[in-house]
């Protein structure tokens, strides 16, 4: 409702996590188009190639995309508000150890944000926070977490993630996004955050600060897929 009332982007870049670990650490779609139920969303080519030029990293690879649901559920919320009038660059995100968690996050935050400078867009993170625990330890994991991501702190959320093993699989996209709104180039900001606690889904979600706009993009997992190992970050270019 937030993204709707702020006015409806032309295009939308998804940062999910690759649950499974197949295929390249980061990896933006090759199709020309993802389809559900309520139709078709065009990917985005001008954009993805420019994220291409200017990241080291990212690659383009179906693989990932193949078994992933990190993404794909946001797409059911985009049509809704937007029908088939945005746009959409996917890139998957696989688990990486801390060192090149940080260096990726500071590659394709800033890719990103020069890929869509003039350009009204916004950056959607999918995430779980804290997995499996009670709801006590699991509140309290991710309210430090909430600290860093309303901070701006991409690096700390990084560090904090890591050092405490917090199970938040879309950690690195989270920080992509927040990274790429340091740069000051994107405007539209938003990250929802969902855990389960014996089944019953339990959500938080990012408030508006500073003047900036709130974007509530709902995430509703099916299942909650185990953390893959970690997959090794190769640069190109």
């Amino acid at each position: 409702a937030a993204l709707a009332a702020d006015g409806i982007p032309d295009i939308a870049v998804l940062l999910g996590p690759n649950h499974y670990g197949r295929g390249s650490a980061v990896a933006l779609s090759p199709d020309d188009a993802w389809t559900t139920p309520l139709g078709n969303l065009r990917t985005d080519g001008e954009v993805a190639e420019s994220i291409l030029e200017l990241s080291r990293f990212a690659d383009v690879d179906e693989l990932p995309h193949a078994r992933e649901h990190s993404i794909e559920v946001q797409l059911p919320f985009l049509q809704y508000i937007g029908g088939e009038s945005i746009s959409i660059v996917p890139i998957s995100i696989a688990h990486l150890n801390s060192a090149d968690a940080l260096a990726l996050t500071e590659d394709l935050g800033a890719a990103i944000a020069g890929a869509l400078a003039g350009r009204s867009a916004v950056v959607i993170a999918s995430t779980d926070l804290t997995h499996y625990e009670s709801l006590s330890a699991a509140q309290a994991k991710d309210a430090l977490v909430m600290e860093r991501i309303l901070a701006l702190d991409w690096q700390g959320l990084i560090d904090l993630v890591y050092s405490r093993g917090i199970t938040m699989c879309g950690a690195i996209g989270v920080a992509v996004e927040r990274h790429a709104e340091v740069l000051k180039l994107v405007h539209h900001i938003g990250c929802f955050a969902a855990h389960e606690l014996n089944g019953v889904l339990v959500a938080q979600v990012v408030r508006a600060f500073d003047g900036v706009k709130e974007v509530v993009v709902p995430v509703v997992f099916g299942h909650v897929a185990q953390r893959g190992t970690n997959t090794a970050l190769s640069g190109h270019g």
